[in-house]
């Protein structure tokens, strides 16, 4: 028992880390059957009341593929033709040769799976054309404009994987699946859609890049106060929803507009993306920094509050809600910046849902608009910033022709330089003229990227955009700035619906597929080894136990091939005993003592398991490596079938064996 005691224990650690990693699994599962008892206000009253728990059982259970869980599947083209055609040279876009050249070149990249700027090149070069007769200019080589264009379709193709993305959380799939393949096309899974022609017109549209000015704090506050009212006149609709359950902060400190109670100075920094403007005179260009000195020092939620709220600090909380119940949503103690609030991803969905209630539509006027940033981190965990915003677009993002991030070669420093056409700098240095000191929001889609404060009349045209935090964040504001530039259309090419109830049925068919090899195997193993093979059982049961385990921890997802692999990880757990005990019948055989055999066979068979499992290790890595999804939904569930098998069958078995033989247990193998 002592000499194994090692093994016990890292066995019993691994079972626990797998309950562990399969709680949310199982945690989930038993939501959904509470939920589907319960209708009306009640199911949703049970949601909000245990939307923290919900949010954590969906990020860490075991996802369904969409073979499983039903939905869309969705293969689009971008549309490098189109952007090829938009990218010539002014004066050579009616070119007939180039007008041609492309027309052929439609067909042929749809059936090509090279690069369409390399048969773009070739087709060019048949005709005694280049790429320098219709892009760039005579400063530059074939070599310069070929590589401008390939960083244009890549940068375009990373905008439109942007948008998608973006466009399908405003749509509110859970756990979609997108990425790119062969260069230009983009495969989308969306699990759980049944409105494919909703969906279908959403992925098609074009990127809607904006410039909107913030609403004035002393608007943007009278609307929160407004919302305020109506919502607590009504409070029989919020007590019975539910809704404000969080944000238990402090009454006194909605008087300190300094005080933070969820986001360090450092992350909230950063949070707002409160960037300032300045005119340079010698490059003509904006600076964007993180001084925001200039602002206006208005806190918007304080301009919220109802008079009687605002002079009495000693209120109970509950008063607070009563008096301020969309306000109290919001995080009270975070600094706040004109026109800029701050709520958790749970109370981000509290708020999208009373902004959609009639009551509330009533009062919000025609001219003000919500909208939400992208998610942000900090070290308490994710945020949302919400921004309140004027409804009319001063500009949109077709004026803008270039945009790159790079390295500030003087501050070394990230930073993203923005030029405009002559059309733009015009209307920007208008705008910029007549709103000193007020802030603008770069919205893509609904979702604003970034609200800087305009701090002089930018004339020009060319902007220099600095303040962030790194490489990565400047890389993304160049393709939120492109993506409304230079669209390169999307075209769905291929699309098929997976019901529900044939996920159901898919999922029936792998859980009794399973469970029939599972049973089957432990027939032949009781049957053939007896005591032994009823060893191996146990065993195995633990090593599917221990795949899902692993699974969950790496938030994998289960596929209908996921499932096949399973299963044939199932077939080498029983080749690997049958590898030992066939062993162990030859020792004792040859007249060695039981103890005696045991070693030897797990010793011997220890180098013929090593390398049948090596062997399919490397089969699995490369069908990962190389194969698409189904295929790598295969690969990995037979990978980490294969890690817990060498465990649970070289480990797990031997220590109980000689469990049994120090208390007494005579062993069969039949």
């Amino acid at each position: 028992m002592k000499k194994n005691l090692s093994r016990i224990i890292l066995t019993l650690v691994f079972i626990a880390l797998a309950g562990y990693f399969l709680y949310p699994t199982l945690s989930d599962y038993m939501i959904g059957k509470d939920i589907k008892n319960l209708t009306g206000n009640d199911s949703l009253k049970y949601i909000t009341d245990n939307a923290e728990k919900i949010r954590n059982s969906i990020d860490k259970r075991i996802k369904l593929g969409l073979d499983l869980k039903g939905g869309m599947y969705v293969v689009m083209d971008v549309d490098v033709v189109k952007l090829l055609e938009d990218l010539a040279n002014p004066r050579t876009k009616n070119d007939e040769v180039l007008l041609k050249t492309l027309a052929e070149l439609t067909e042929l990249s749809q059936n090509s799976d090279e690069s369409v700027l390399q048969l773009f090149i070739a087709k060019l070069k048949a005709q005694g054309k280049t790429l320098l007769n219709y892009y760039g200019d005579s400063r530059q080589d074939e070599a310069t404009v070929e590589k401008d264009l390939q960083d244009k379709i890549d940068k375009a193709i990373e905008g439109a994987v942007r948008t998608i993305r973006n466009r399908i959380d405003q749509y509110g799939v859970a756990e979609p699946q997108i990425q790119t393949v062969g260069g230009k096309r983009i495969i989308v899974e969306l699990p759980g859609v049944s409105n494919t022609e909703e969906v279908r017109k959403l992925l098609k549209q074009t990127a809607i890049l904006q410039f909107q000015l913030l609403a004035d704090p002393e608007i943007g506050g009278k609307v929160l106060k407004d919302i305020n009212r109506v919502l607590a006149a009504k409070q029989g609709y919020i007590d019975s929803t539910g809704l404000l359950d969080t944000n238990k902060n402090k009454i006194n400190e909605i008087k300190d507009s300094t005080k933070i109670s969820s986001l360090k100075a450092e992350d909230k920094k950063s949070a707002g993306d409160k960037e300032k403007t300045k005119q340079s005179p010698k490059k003509d260009t904006t600076k964007v920094k993180k001084d925001t000195s200039k602002a206006k020092d208005t806190n918007i939620l304080k301009d919220s509050l109802s008079p009687e709220q605002d002079t009495s600090a000693e209120q109970s909380y509950e008063e607070f809600v009563k008096k301020n119940p969309f306000t109290a949503l919001f995080d009270l103690g975070a600094i706040q910046q004109a026109g800029e609030l701050i709520a958790t991803p749970i109370n981000k969905e509290k708020i999208d849902r009373l902004l959609k209630t009639p009551e509330v539509l009533a009062v919000i006027p025609g001219n003000i608009q919500f909208a939400w940033s992208q998610e942000q981190k900090a070290q308490e965990g994710t945020y949302f910033v919400m921004y309140i915003l004027k409804k009319e677009a001063e500009l949109t993002g077709k004026v803008i022709e270039d945009a790159r991030a790079d390295i500030d070669p003087i501050s070394n420093r990230p930073r993203v330089t923005m030029g405009m056409n002559s059309e733009g700098a015009n209307e920007w240095s208008r705008i910029t003229g007549a709103n000193i000191n007020k802030r603008c929001a770069i919205v893509l889609d609904g979702v604003v990227y970034s609200a800087p404060v305009i701090n002089g009349k930018i004339t020009g045209g060319n902007s220099e955009i600095t303040g962030m935090p790194n490489i990565q964040e400047a890389k993304l504001m160049e393709i939120v700035l492109r993506a409304g530039s230079l669209p390169a259309p999307l075209k769905v090419i291929e699309e098929r619906s997976i019901g529900p109830s044939l996920g159901e049925d898919s999922i029936k068919a792998g859980i009794n597929s399973s469970i029939a090899a599972l049973i089957l195997v432990a027939l032949f193993m009781i049957i053939y080894y007896r005591l032994g093979g009823s060893i191996s059982v146990f065993a195995l049961v633990i090593n599917v136990f221990f795949v899902f385990g692993i699974m969950a921890s790496f938030k994998a997802t289960l596929t209908v091939p996921g499932i096949a692999g399973l299963i044939l990880s199932i077939g080498m757990a029983v080749d690997t005993n049958v590898l030992i005990y066939e062993r162990i019948r030859e020792e004792l055989v040859s007249g060695k003592p039981m103890k005696t055999a045991l070693d030897i066979g797990y010793k011997k068979a220890f180098s013929a398991i090593i390398d049948s499992h090596l062997t399919s290790v490397i089969t699995g890595v490369i069908l990962y490596q190389f194969g698409s999804g189904p295929i790598q939904g295969f690969a990995l569930t037979l990978l980490f079938g294969i890690v817990s098998n060498l465990f649970t069958a070289i480990v797990i078995t031997h220590f109980l064996f000689d469990i049994m033989l120090e208390k007494g247990v005579k062993l069969n193998f039949g």
